[in-house]
């Protein structure tokens, strides 16, 4: 696109460069060459001025190559980069004169590509609007910077202007050209009203009034071609037929050189077309595309409309030699991508795209539909794209080519699917995936599957603040999982499903059924480290459940065959520990270690464990994560200066490692057996002793947790006064943890004298009040102080207080809690 920018007042080697980059499309490199320069020490305002100027021309030429979707922040920047050089001065100094021309018709640049662009767009109301307000914008500038150009070329003002202003004929070369620029503003502006309409006449006249002077200037000035060209274009765009061929003929007699020639041409076949002359076009097109060896864009796309024309024709009359037609059409769109750039070769797919598809003129050319279907997409076009992608698809089929009928169709889903229309995305995968010998046919199952996923999630209403949101309905997404491990049976798409109904057996607390799945993925699928996780933690609340179930024996047997599962799968069928480890197989070592610990097996515990710290490329995290297993490991089979010494090694570590081994500790000693948890009490109070000293380095919360991991291990250990003394320290200084709350009631209840169990009946009591009805720790609270009557003697209040409690919510908080009431009532 020609004229994006001011005219250099004198060639410089700069601009020289930087127009051999940007012919040859180099923009990155030309903008990044002005930039640096610009950044130089010491350069002249003079030539900061000129780089500025090359670098808003680099940036304006590139947003022409660049996709409309993607071109605004460069036609933003080529603004801007004028504004900030233009600032540097006062507005009445010439110096910063060139760049504010340059800002102009930068406007004037992209008003023109958008009434280019308008032009092959049924619904181009939005684009002509915006064109017209950047062409509105550029001639309200021109304007005043003509009528400045005009006084700075005044005798007494000349002689005032500061050093490196232009020459007064300089002035005057850029007067012609504000003057061309203006006229050309003008005539885009005409152009993009509708024929015949008054604007358009009105604006063209204008127009005309500008180049009438310029079009009768010698042909050896810059400008004296280029402005017969643009008035022969207005005569035109006008309906003056007869006035624009004169003009055609007297520029010929002018014998220009071979690319003013070639633009002739192109106006030729432009008014044959606009006159409904379309022979007399066809035989200007025979006259060639080239003069000398020069081509032009122009004359290109003018031959690729009088094609597209005639192929129209010869379809409507249902020529035969319309394909051939077409098909010539389509080897000059090739030619123009491959010649002319992006930016002609997308003119070139919109003009065809705008011919190939509906209406009876619908082509039956497959590479035609899909370059129609990609311009649409590219210009933001999603249904028409979709559509002619679904016509591409069903002409890909009447020619047998199922595989790209099939790609075609894909493609057509993904486009839906990315306008967020799931439902219609989901059916056309799910449609795809019956091709089943096709290849890609497991890929499109999933993509209906995933599909089926985000429809179920987005069916969720949002939750208000502070809540959690509901469930998805997973009914048909776990349907299409199961048909999918149901038809594809094997490989790596079945496995991924087999990992996603894992996740929603986990979800729905089925865990059987969820270990069952996650056992399916292979060593080798990309799945496999998270399945590995996810199967540790389903066992292991599966396990809880039948514990709180009162399932004991099964829970054992089952918590033995999953600790077995978990070390099989890392030492494999030749029953070795691995040479090198890789995370999954670190993820089950740890795996088989809390499952052996639950088991009381912690010989065997130590013994993976062992093995995999003999891993000496173990990642920090996980060695932290295993350490502190081994420790727990350690401790429970009686091997309690082993585990101390290995505590003594953490704590050369930072503070947050003997922290986090802490965390780990808990809810493992939690579920020991008394013996074990006396053992890990001892751990417990030595790590707590070695964090004391760097207790400004935690965090309140890390502090809280320290003191009531410190408070447990007392009581674990037997030393219940100390254990009561910390705790009643840590219910004033945490009055809203209901957790240290509550435990503080059970230590109270739970010390065998008459004034702390009433001192602990009072505190149950409270925490009751503080939590929900029905909430676990509300029912905990009510035991406690049910067990409390009991110690206290007062068994018909306590018994009184279980029926109360029984009547309100029958399940009793669920099957422990349920137990140890009934227990106490008994």
């Amino acid at each position: 696109m020609a004229m994006l920018a001011a005219p250099a007042l004198a060639e410089t080697r700069d601009e020289a460069f930087l127009n051999g980059l940007r012919q040859r499309r180099l923009y990155r490199l030309a903008a990044i060459y002005c930039r640096d320069e610009m950044a130089q020490p010491g350069v002249t305002p003079a030539r900061r001025g000129e780089l500025a100027l090359e670098l808003s021309r680099t940036l304006a030429a590139q947003a022409v190559e660049t996709p409309p979707a993607e071109s605004g922040p460069l036609w933003q920047q080529a603004l801007e980069v004028c504004d900030q050089y233009a600032a540097s001065f006062p507005a009445s100094d010439p110096r910063g004169l060139l760049c504010r021309v340059q800002h102009a018709l930068v406007l004037l640049g992209r008003g023109e590509l958008l009434r280019r662009q308008s032009e092959l767009v049924t619904d181009n109301a939005a684009l002509l609007e915006e064109s017209r307000g950047q062409l509105r914008a550029a001639v309200a500038k021109l304007g005043p910077l003509t009528a400045e150009v005009l006084e700075l070329q005044r005798p007494g003002v000349a002689a005032k202007l500061p050093a490196g202003s232009p020459t007064t004929a300089e002035l005057f070369a850029l007067e012609v050209n504000l003057n061309y620029q203006w006229a050309r503003a003008l005539r885009n502006q005409g152009h993009s009203y509708p024929p015949k309409s008054g604007e358009r006449v009105d604006v063209l006249q204008q127009a005309l009034e500008r180049l009438k002077t310029l079009a009768q200037r010698p042909v050896s000035e810059p400008l004296g071609w280029t402005s017969r060209l643009d008035e022969i274009s207005c005569f035109r765009l006008l309906g003056n037929f007869a006035r624009a061929r004169e003009q055609l003929d007297a520029l010929a007699k002018l014998e220009p050189p071979p690319d003013v020639a070639l633009e002739a041409r192109a106006e030729r076949i432009q008014l044959a077309l606009d006159a409904g002359q379309l022979s007399d076009a066809l035989a200007i097109l025979r006259q060639g595309r080239a003069i000398q060896g020069q081509v032009s864009p122009e004359l290109d796309y003018a031959c690729l409309q009088a094609l597209l024309a005639s192929w129209k024709e010869a379809a409507a009359r249902q020529d035969p030699q319309a394909a051939a037609i077409q098909e010539r059409s389509s080897d000059l769109v090739r030619l123009i991508g491959q010649v002319h750039g992006a930016y002609w070769y997308r003119r070139a797919q919109t003009l065809e795209a705008s011919y190939v598809v509906g209406g009876s003129t619908a082509s039956s050319d497959v590479d035609a539909l899909v370059r129609a279907a990609e311009n649409f997409y590219r210009n933001s076009q999603f249904a028409d794209a979709t559509r002619t992608y679904d016509t591409a698809r069903r002409q890909a089929l009447a020619k047998n080519q199922a595989q790209r009928a099939f790609d075609l169709g894909f493609t057509a889903a993904a486009i839906v699917y990315q306008q967020k229309q799931l439902a219609d995305a989901g059916q056309r995968f799910h449609e795809l995936a019956k091709q089943r010998e096709n290849p890609k046919a497991r890929q499109a199952h999933l993509a209906a599957v995933g599909v089926a996923l985000e429809q179920a999630t987005a069916a969720v209403p949002k939750p208000p603040a502070g809540t959690i949101p509901a469930e998805p309905e997973l009914t048909e997404y776990t349907r299409l999982l199961e048909e999918h491990v149901k038809q594809w049976p094997e490989g790596p798409s079945s496995a991924e499903a087999h990992w996603r109904l894992g996740e929603v057996r986990e979800r729905q607390r089925k865990w059987v059924d969820a270990i069952n799945h996650y056992a399916v993925v292979p060593p080798d699928h990309e799945r496999y480290p998270l399945s590995i996780g996810s199967m540790a933690r389903t066992f292991e609340a599966w396990l809880l459940e039948l514990r709180s179930q009162g399932q004991h024996n099964q829970a054992a047997d089952e918590g033995l065959k999953a600790a077995e599962w978990f070390e099989q799968s890392v030492r494999g069928t030749r029953e070795q520990w691995p040479e090198k480890w890789s995370q999954p197989q670190r993820e089950a070592a740890l795996a088989a270690a809390r499952l052996w610990m639950a088991a009381e097996r912690y010989d065997r515990a130590e013994l993976v464990l062992t093995a995999a710290l003999s891993d000496p490329a173990a990642p920090e995290a996980w060695l932290a994560s295993a350490r502190q297993l081994q420790v727990v490991a350690l401790a429970g089979g009686q091997k309690a200066e082993a585990a101390l010494a290995v505590l003594e090694q953490l704590a050369g570590g930072d503070a947050g490692s003997l922290l986090r081994m802490l965390q780990g500790i808990a809810p493992i000693a939690e579920k020991a057996s008394p013996k074990v948890r006396g053992q890990l009490a001892l751990i417990e109070l030595r790590a707590a002793a070695l964090l004391e000293p760097r207790r400004n380095q935690l965090a309140p919360a890390s502090k809280r947790m320290l003191d009531q991991t410190q408070a447990r291990a007392l009581l674990a250990a037997g030393r219940k006064p100390e254990a009561r003394v910390r705790y009643e320290a840590l219910a004033k200084a945490y009055p809203d943890e209901g957790e240290i709350q509550e435990e503080y009631a059970r230590v109270l209840v739970e010390s065998g004298d008459a004034e702390s169990i009433k001192a602990g009946y009072d505190q149950a009591r409270s925490v009751e009040r503080r939590s929900k009805a029905g909430s676990e720790r509300w029912f905990r609270a009510r035991y406690l102080q049910a067990l409390a009557l009991v110690q206290q003697g007062k068994k018909p209040e306590a018994k009184q207080l279980i029926l109360v409690t029984r009547t309100l919510h029958p399940s009793l908080g669920g099957d422990e809690l349920k137990g140890r009431f009934e227990a106490l009532e008994r």
